[in-house]
């Protein structure tokens, strides 16, 4: 569908890259063997809810963020491959258009964007 074949076959996995996935809910993140690749590597730098002021993003909140993050993320070869498995990430749990100023300041800082 989104055609991550192409930039594959050229090199472009999103090795080296940053990634802020800014979004509400990763439920089933923890359990999908799509992202196992990225919980079992050091390519996910963290988490953060603004909502809550800690770091559970996984439960709670529901999985938007989970369906966002496949498109990027997810590693299940010949089933379904993001377009950017190899990037590195941080999943930031946000609702609506409050805290943007403290996403910035941590998203460059705490995560060293």
């Amino acid at each position: 569908m989104l055609n991550g074949h192409l930039l594959h076959e050229k090199g472009h996995t999103g090795t080296g890259i940053r990634i802020a996935v800014i979004d509400a809910g990763y439920e089933g993140f923890l359990q999908s063997p799509a992202f196992d690749s990225l919980r079992n590597s050091p390519r996910l730098l963290g988490t953060f809810n603004y909502l809550t002021n800690d770091t559970n993003v996984f439960s709670g909140w529901g999985s938007h963020g989970t369906s966002v993050l496949s498109i990027m993320a997810a590693n299940l070869p010949d089933t379904l491959v993001g377009t950017a498995f190899d990037a590195y990430r941080a999943n930031l749990n946000l609702k609506e258009g409050s805290w943007i100023l403290q996403l910035a300041g941590d998203i460059n800082g705490v995560y060293k964007f």
